[in-house]
């Protein structure tokens, strides 16, 4: 501890250190430990020492101002002991930490000595000695500061008022008394934008007692006025918002029995009805509706609240959560009863195909469950995207093996096809290589697995198309019929030579020879093929099966060259976000490709 240091005189009274910042952190220290008789002694020095005039003589000055030093370096005997209460409090000041300290007598010995009621802590918090008792109990200490000439709007570093920091601490009585007494603001914004009432609706404590008390006093602020329209933050929330987004039932409840706008939305475009579908809470759902949520509008991404329930579980689903998900049929449920007709709606949303109904969504991305649902509704049975898919092709395209048991146990028709190219279940497995759909519909009694397309083609052809070359063994050890020709004369073998796939070949020839050179619809031999694609390599491959080959196809490249113009239909193109797009024409099966010489050609792709 530093000695008393005298620096002269000034009009006869001694100048001492006997207030500089040592001492004032001896008495905060004093008033922190409520050390109630020492803080009386010093305050006692302190105005003996502050009383003196140039008519005090130097010697009574001296030993007031000794004494005075004296009962700080009781407090702070040595420099380690000044150097760890300086970390633990220094900037504070004397008042605040009285009241931290909870003695109320000292508090007021202080204010009778001229402590400033509204000095802020020169520390990293800011706080007033208001922010303090606010925060911390007794309420006493509240009271007598109140009847000071306090500053009830003073904010700390965070921004916050008294009233908020009371609110943000659960103090519920000190609420009441800051309202009751002053009137203050109610809603007041901290730095980051949060009202009192939005902390609240933004946090929840563990504690039982203070989850009761933060009820308590979300109802008073509202009671006193607080805007429950208020938003903060870029997601630009009001608080229902921010309480159905967290899952609080009863924070809603409460909201919505003092007229908070149910159908408010925040700038995500969500509403609380979708929060909740999110959430997968069925008693928020039912609250919502039971105050008029509004069902059918489309906010976040174009979607409904039917459609967040869905959405959100197939997230939950990848992310590994399980919140809310044995719910969601019955959210669902709920939902269509209000407004059975959103079964109708085709998405617009840009996360999903278009012309993709609820159920289709349903289907790819939710649970079995959720479409059984669903398929008790009329009018959920229906086609699904732009190639007017049946819900069981729609199952087997989007690889939902589940999906597709339970359709099949629901009695879907085994013959079902898109209404484009009239592709059924198993061509679709097959066109997106999902074996194990593939699988379960060959061991489907009755499902017609050897069934051919508009184009001609079965899902051995597209197979072979996909270079599939298990799923393609699988069909013709079934008995698929190999050399059977689609609509433009192609069959699985001119495919493996189109594309140079020797083994497609062998494959095909070992268990199937044709001692016949084939020909497609137009007349081009499988030569003519070998030499427009780059394979003649093939040639040898296939004579060796026995089969009897023309001569290089000299002689039909005449007759093919003045035909150049010969419209063959578009096959398998490219996915783009798990679904097909096809461009410049009407079908899935071929490609017209410009080959060497300039010709045109139809190639399987």
């Amino acid at each position: 501890m530093k000695k008393l240091t005298v620096f002269g005189s000034d009009n006869g009274v001694l100048k001492t250190d006997a207030e500089d910042e040592d001492n004032r952190l001896a008495l905060a220290m004093a008033c922190l430990l409520e050390e109630e008789e020492f803080v009386r002694d010093i305050l006692a020095l302190r105005r003996k020492a502050r009383m003196m005039d140039g008519r005090t003589g130097i010697a009574e000055q001296l030993s007031a101002a000794l004494d005075y030093k004296h009962a700080f370096s009781r407090c702070l005997p040595t420099q380690e002991t000044h150097t760890r209460v300086s970390r633990m409090i220094g900037g504070r000041t004397p008042l605040s930490c009285a009241v931290e300290g909870g003695n109320t007598e000292i508090v007021r010995m202080l204010l009778e000595n001229g402590e400033d009621v509204n000095e802020k802590d020169a520390d990293a918090s800011a706080c007033t000695p208001l922010h303090w008792a606010a925060f911390n109990e007794p309420l006493a200490n509240l009271e007598l500061l109140l009847q000071q000439e306090v500053n009830i709007e003073a904010v700390n570093t965070d921004g916050h008022t008294p009233l908020a920091l009371a609110a943000r601490a659960y103090k519920p009585a000190a609420v009441d008394l800051l309202l009751e007494k002053h009137q203050p603001n109610i809603n007041p914004r901290d730095t980051y934008g949060y009202t009192p009432l939005l902390l609240l609706a933004n946090t929840m404590p563990e504690d039982p007692q203070d989850v009761e008390a933060r009820q308590k006093i979300m109802r008073r602020l509202i009671e006193a006025g607080a805007d429950m329209e208020l938003r903060q933050g870029p997601k630009h929330r009001p608080a229902l918002l921010v309480a159905a987004a967290s899952g609080r039932c009863e924070d809603v409840a409460m909201l919505l029995e003092y007229g908070a706008d149910v159908n408010a939305r925040g700038a995500e475009g969500l509403t609380a009805l979708d929060c909740a579908a999110i959430e997968g809470s069925v008693e928020m759902v039912q609250l919502l509706l039971d105050h008029n949520a509004k069902i059918d509008t489309q906010g976040f991404h174009k979607l409904t609240s039917l459609d967040q329930a869905i959405v959100v579980y197939d997230i939950s689903k990848h992310s590994g959560s399980t919140a809310g998900t044995i719910f969601r049929p019955q959210i669902i449920e709920l939902l269509l009863q209000r407004k059975p007709d959103l079964l109708l709606q085709r998405s617009e949303s840009d996360l999903f195909d278009k012309e993709v109904t609820i159920t289709g969504m349903a289907v790819r991305l939710g649970t079995p469950e959720m479409v059984q649902v669903l398929l008790r509704y009329p009018g959920s049975d229906v086609e699904q995207g732009p190639f007017r898919m049946s819900l069981l092709c729609w199952a087997a395209f989007n690889g939902r093996t589940d999906m597709v048991a339970m359709l099949i146990q629901q009695g879907v028709t085994l013959q079902g096809v898109d209404g484009r190219y009239g592709q059924n279940a198993l061509s679709w497995a097959v066109f997106r290589g999902h074996q194990d759909v593939f699988t379960q519909l060959l061991q489907t009694p009755g499902f017609g697995w050897d069934d051919v397309d508009q184009l001609g083609r079965s899902a051995l052809f597209h197979a072979a198309v996909a270079d599939n070359g298990e799923m393609f063994e699988e069909l013709r050890s079934r008995g698929s019929a190999v050399h059977r020709p689609d609509r433009f004369g192609l069959t699985p073998l001119f495919v493996a030579v189109q594309h140079g796939r020797e083994n497609l070949v062998r494959k095909i020839l070992e268990h199937h020879p044709l001692m016949q050179e084939p020909r497609d619809s137009f007349g081009r031999s499988l030569s003519w093929w070998m030499q427009s694609t780059g394979n003649d390599a093939l040639r040898r491959t296939v004579q060796g099966y026995g089969m009897q080959l023309g001569e290089q196809a000299v002689i039909e490249e005449s007759r093919f060259r003045s035909n150049l113009v010969i419209y063959v239909p578009l096959v398998w193109t490219e996915i783009i976000e798990g679904f097909s797009v096809v461009r410049g024409a009407e079908s899935i099966g071929s490609a017209i490709s410009s080959v060497s010489l300039g010709r045109a050609a139809a190639i399987c792709w």
